[in-house]
């Protein structure tokens, strides 16, 4: 059961989430009054790199030549809640989410519906909305993200608990009505407006409740903690704080919940470019139900795609700096020209941008040859962008004798950093699961195995993944993969998953 601290706080969280929903919408419709706005245009004013898509660079860039700054953790946050097709960048179908409000479908239309004749430049007028907009939800993402840090360190805090909290007759998802109930023992009313603004920011699957894993993949905080790891581990120790899956209710269809031993998860839906809100249709399907076995492993699965993800988008952002190549990069750490990267040298170079007391030995065991040592080819792999694009662009970019900026310095601090923390949070979630009595490697690899060929492929990979509930694009599944793809062979056995788990 939730602790009282922990709920007052899930009760602020939420708050601040509808309050900061509805003033995005209220700037988004003030943007959209404006006759001078036409949202295409706005679109590939902005795109500077690609014409086709936004990626964060663009964003950056807008906001700096009006003032404002940006760091890559806000732009990745407003990214994340935007995209579409979780690649890192904003389609212009992901543009119009986040500029054309929700709440008025005349003026949504409207908007969408101008073709103003082509200027090079914004007027003052757009472009003070459209910043005035992009500075408010960047501000708002960090808030949430404040409150989520904080609770993922408080010690009575699980997001299991944190469900149930809000599922009190554990129907295995989250309705209206439990937010209603949930706001009136703090002494506050929702109307059908804030029960809105909260399920635009939650509700992917737009089936107007929220599963588990959407709640899941809500709460977690951007720099996540071995508590919130270990979430599984307290759904094990108390079965009856466990979501039980009941009928629906009445505007719910009534099916039965797949049992867990079979693995089934429902895959969720896309964000969709229409209203977010509107006509919003029964799910065909009960949410999955929040089971030991499934969130320890779902948890693992979570956290990984978490780091490639965060992962693709800073070597993204290091692709389109100018200064920066791999070579150049290769060559400032092998001081000493031997045409390979050993751990002093590496240890050395991040000394010298101020990163020190790291463990450094997973890169080497990961990218290093026989002799522990990293040469130029493994080094490439290292930073290169599972995006086509992005690495044809990093590619291009042969030179050895680049002076790199502060900033670029600064860009790859940060990537160290967070490869760093990533492997980190993944050895704490393998060792929950290998300290789990209760979880079943075996069971696990039957479920992944889906062809039942004695091996795992790339595609049982991406069947195991959509069964789970975890959406993930083809640069992630790759990615993924390749994790347990030690030796590049294109297919795992048995025993390599076995090993990466740590059995």
């Amino acid at each position: 059961m939730l602790d009282s601290e922990s709920k007052n706080l899930l009760y602020d969280l939420i708050t601040k989430l509808r309050q900061g929903e509805h003033n995005i919408e209220i700037l988004r419709i003030v943007l959209c009054e404006n006759p001078e706005f036409d949202p295409y245009q706005a679109f590939h004013t902005l795109c500077t790199v690609h014409t086709g898509c936004l990626i964060p660079k663009d964003i950056s860039e807008f906001l700096s030549l009006r003032g404002i700054k940006s760091s890559d953790t806000d732009l990745y946050l407003l990214i994340k809640q935007y995209s579409s097709e979780l690649n890192g960048r904003l389609t212009i179908e992901d543009f119009f989410q986040l500029v054309l409000p929700s709440t008025n479908p005349g003026l949504r239309s409207i908007a969408s519906a101008r073709c103003l004749p082509h200027r090079w430049r914004l007027t003052p007028t757009v472009e003070y909305s459209l910043s005035k907009l992009l500075e408010s939800e960047l501000s708002f993402q960090k808030d949430l993200e404040k409150i989520k840090g904080k609770l993922s360190t408080l010690p009575g805090y699980t997001t299991v608990k944190a469900f149930n909290a809000l599922d009190k007759r554990g129907k295995g998802y989250i309705s209206e009505n439990d937010f209603i109930e949930f706001s009136r023992e703090f002494g506050n009313l929702l109307l059908e407006q804030d029960l809105d603004d909260i399920l635009r920011r939650i509700d992917t699957e737009e089936d107007a409740v929220i599963t588990y894993n959407e709640f899941l993949d809500f709460m977690l905080p951007l720099n996540q903690t071995k508590q919130e790891i270990a979430s599984s581990k307290d759904s094990e120790s108390k079965s009856e704080d466990r979501p039980r899956q009941e009928e629906k209710e009445e505007e719910k269809s009534k099916i039965e919940t797949p049992k867990k031993e079979e693995f089934k998860f429902e895959t969720p839906k896309k964000s969709s470019p229409e209203m977010r809100k509107s006509d919003l249709k029964s799910s065909p399907q009960a949410p999955p139900q929040v089971s030991d076995e499934s969130c320890s492993i779902d948890n693992l699965m979570k956290i990984q795609l978490f780091a490639i993800r965060k992962l693709e988008f800073l070597k993204q952002n290091l692709s389109v700096l100018d200064d920066f190549s791999v070579p150049s990069l290769f060559k400032l750490i092998d001081r000493a020209d031997n045409g390979v990267i050993k751990l002093l040298d590496l240890e050395r170079f991040l000394n010298a941008i101020q990163l020190t007391g790291v463990n450094l030995s997973f890169i080497f065991k990961t990218y290093g040859r026989a002799d522990n040592t990293i040469d130029l080819d493994k080094f490439k792999l290292i930073f290169a962008p599972k995006d086509l694009e992005y690495a044809e662009i990093l590619l291009s970019r042969q030179n050895e004798d680049s002076e790199f900026s502060n900033f670029t310095l600064g860009t790859i601090k940060n990537f160290f950093e967070v490869l760093i923390e990533n492997e980190r949070k993944i050895e704490e979630a393998k060792s929950e699961l290998q300290n789990n009595p209760d979880f079943d490697i075996k069971s696990v690899l039957r479920f992944f195995d889906c062809d039942e060929d004695g091996q795992i492929s790339l595609g049982d990979f991406d069947i195991a993944l959509k069964k789970m509930g975890i959406v993930a694009n083809k640069q992630d599944t790759l990615a993924f993969f390749e994790l347990y793809d030690k030796y590049r062979e294109e297919v795992v056995n048995f025993e390599n998953f076995s090993e990466y788990l740590g059995f």
